[in-house]
């Protein structure tokens, strides 16, 4: 869980962060794009419904999370640098790699709702009792999906993402791609294991956003 203090950083950073990206991009229409995160709640949303970051500000604390990883794979690997840095000079690179970690999971901003869930909390002070022991009901703040007509919808959450991206600022074709594919383990969008390889292998920018995503989700944030 965060603090309300917590989340107030993680939206500093991550708007300071793509005020770094400005001067590196033309026609960033970063005053359109905050004002629809903050309008979306982009910094209070969770990550997921029951998984990693499944709490409030955890969707800003994921996308941090994995910039952050993305940075320090690029930046201290050798050979992972020179592949990614091939036919790219540092900045513009740099650029690209915060630009589609920064905005790959935004459409989720939307996904998700609060509702109140009762769950048995069991102890030997129950008031009530099953199969299983002592229990009472707790109230907690929980999320699920909004239904449909309520959210956006465009196509998987990549591509959902991507299309939003571009509303406000002007995508290189590897940031497109990296964004549109970064879900597509999750959403199965018809690809096939070969024709899934070759994307990869094609756009190392995704690659990277694919590996610092999954290292954070199941290895940093799903052992916290």
């Amino acid at each position: 869980m965060l603090t309300q203090e917590q989340i107030e950083q993680n939206r500093k950073e991550f708007i300071d962060l793509l005020n770094e990206i400005k001067p590196y991009r033309e026609n960033f229409n970063l005053d359109g794009l905050v004002d629809y995160l903050n309008k979306c709640r982009f910094f209070n949303a969770p990550a997921s419904t029951k998984y990693h970051c499944s709490y409030e500000g955890g969707l800003c604390e994921h996308t941090l999370d994995v910039l952050r990883l993305a940075l320090d794979l690029s930046g201290k690997n050798e050979r992972l640098s020179r592949a990614l840095f091939k036919g790219s000079d540092a900045p513009r690179l740099e650029t690209s790699i915060h630009i589609a970690c920064l905005l790959h999971d935004i459409s989720r901003a939307s996904c998700y709702e609060e509702y109140v869930q009762n769950k048995k909390v069991y102890s030997s002070f129950g008031a009530k009792s099953d199969e299983i022991g002592k229990f009472d009901w707790v109230s907690q703040k929980s999320y699920k999906f909004r239904e449909a007509k309520d959210r956006f919808c465009y196509g998987s959450f990549g591509q959902e993402s991507e299309y939003i991206a571009r509303c406000f600022l002007p995508l290189t074709m590897e940031e497109s791609c990296a964004i549109i594919h970064s879900s597509d383990s999750f959403d199965n969008q018809g690809f096939n294991a070969d024709g899934l390889s070759d994307i990869y292998a094609k756009h190392p920018l995704l690659s990277l956003l694919h590996i610092a995503d999954f290292a954070s989700m199941f290895i940093i944030e799903g052992n916290e």
